[in-house]
């Protein structure tokens, strides 16, 4: 085989050599990508070096209750103890603060009056 063969069946050899190289490096490229694209669809793949172990819980789905179901707090009561032409009452209800005042405001309406023995002197 002559010499100028000989150098050029090495050119081909290197140039197949090398055409070798860059399909593989593409392929690991491409493979690490479509790697990195799955890992970031899918969450609970552990990133790599890192223990499982490590890896936070995903949030949790709190569960929420219709609001029909949600139990209402519950009304404080209320014990109003008053007299109305000398006989004791008491009147007692749940509600608010605002109900309380709007039935002390009716009972005078009416005529009662607190306890003697709560009326300052």
């Amino acid at each position: 085989m002559p010499v100028v063969e000989a150098k050029e069946s090495t050119q081909v050899a290197h140039a197949a050599i090398e055409a070798r190289r860059a399909a593989a490096a593409r392929q690991a490229r491409e493979a690490a990508r479509n790697e990195l694209t799955a890992r970031n669809a899918d969450t609970t793949t552990p990133l790599r070096g890192m223990p499982e172990a490590t890896l936070p819980d995903p949030p949790a789905r709190e569960e929420v209750a219709p609001a029909a179901e949600v139990k209402a707090r519950p009304q404080a009561t209320f014990t109003i103890h008053a007299s109305m032409d000398g006989f004791p009452f008491e009147v007692q209800f749940s509600g608010s603060a605002d109900n309380l005042q709007a039935t002390i405001k009716r009972l005078r309406d009416l005529g009662a009056t607190p306890p003697d023995e709560w009326v300052q002197s």
